[in-house]
């Protein structure tokens, strides 16, 4: 027997067990995706911003994965996917803008 046709048997076991159904993630993933992306952002910005940005780039995994998978309450993911890349952009520019205020009184220090 070849591999396709053992493809093919399992396909049928699974349309048998499954109604022909393919089974989904459920809400988990797009719910996830919108908890780490209002957490992070509050994380980042009150706390630690080095662990809300862990907690945006995770939001954005889950955004993904749910999007791919067909999950329902997709709105859900899309939201935290804008939201957190959004929220990484800005997170970045205040960052710039410290490291360059940083640099600025560097060389004003040097310069006295």
């Amino acid at each position: 027997m070849s591999t396709h046709d053992e493809l093919d048997t399992q396909r049928d076991d699974f349309e048998d067990e499954t109604g022909g159904e393919p089974r989904g993630t459920g809400a988990a993933l797009p719910i996830a995706c919108l908890v780490l992306c209002v957490v992070g952002a509050l994380i980042g910005y009150y706390l630690l911003w080095i662990a809300g940005a862990i907690m945006l780039f995770a939001s954005i995994v889950c955004g993904v994965l749910a999007l791919r998978r067909h999950a329902p309450y997709r709105w859900m993911a899309i939201a935290g996917i804008v939201l957190s890349v959004i929220a990484l952009i800005f997170a970045a520019a205040v960052i710039s803008v410290i490291f360059f205020q940083a640099q600025q009184m560097n060389e004003l220090l040097a310069a006295a």
